[in-house]
């Protein structure tokens, strides 16, 4: 569950941070499995294209994580939901 509870943390110190009216969904329908399932929206958006990036080290700790490497099924709509191609040009992103 360590990873789970590192994700709700860096999604609330943005979400106390952030000037942009941006929203995050998360359940946790496969617990057992340490899963979270996350649904951000992000509003205002003024570019053609948005990065994204994870943290690579828990608050408290220099050492790297790379809990990145742990995101999978990404899908991404725009605001007609229409799906947008993603690509991943690092582990980071």
């Amino acid at each position: 569950m360590k990873l789970v509870q590192i994700l709700i943390v860096i999604l609330c110190i943005q979400l106390s941070s952030s000037q942009s009216k941006n929203q995050y969904h998360i359940s946790f329908d496969n617990a057992v499995h340490h899963e979270a399932k996350i649904q951000a929206t992000f509003s205002d958006i003024k570019t053609d294209s948005i990065s994204l990036r994870m943290s690579r080290t828990s608050p408290g700790r220099y050492a790297l994580h790379e809990f990145a490497k742990n995101v999978y099924d990404v899908k991404i709509t725009d605001s007609q939901g229409n799906k947008v191609k993603v690509t991943r040009p690092n582990p980071y992103q």
